[in-house]
């Protein structure tokens, strides 16, 4: 797992806000970070360093659910994430796709994430993240960069 790839995708998907703005259930601002509330800002420096924290605790979290299941590096680094965008415990909710990857059925979490509602979610109308949702499918199908 290549830490530094997670942290620069993650970068790209996730992109800059200074000022916070609401995210689907919360507060957001910087690359994805928890803001404390409306009209709340931070500065990059201090974005980049929440975003590398996350992604360790996003990478964390990977291995707590994924333990010694076997897998690529591409797929790792799709399902980690996902563990960013969603968090550890509501990307344990997704049983049928976590138990095709225990079984290594890459056809059924496919389909499983692509029928989900975080891919609902991620594809709503005038989105840019459904270029995102789409990328992490196709990575969980192939096993190849999107």
């Amino acid at each position: 797992m290549n830490k530094t790839q997670i942290v620069a995708q993650l970068h790209l998907d996730e992109g800059f806000s200074a000022q916070s703005f609401w995210d689907n259930e919360q507060w957001t601002y910087g690359y994805g970070t928890k803001a404390p509330g409306p009209g709340k800002f931070i500065y990059k420096e201090e974005a980049l360093k929440a975003l590398t924290e996350r992604t360790d605790l996003a990478i964390a979290d990977f291995h707590d659910i994924y333990a010694g299941v076997v897998m690529n590096e591409v797929r790792e680094h799709a399902l980690v994430n996902m563990a960013f965008n969603l968090g550890k415990t509501k990307l344990r909710k997704f049983s049928a796709m976590n138990t095709a990857i225990r079984a290594g059925a890459w056809g059924t979490v496919a389909f499983e994430a692509f029928n989900s509602s975080w891919f609902k979610q991620l594809s709503k109308p005038g989105l840019k993240t459904i270029e995102r949702a789409e990328r992490i499918v196709w990575e969980l199908l192939t096993g190849e960069r999107g």
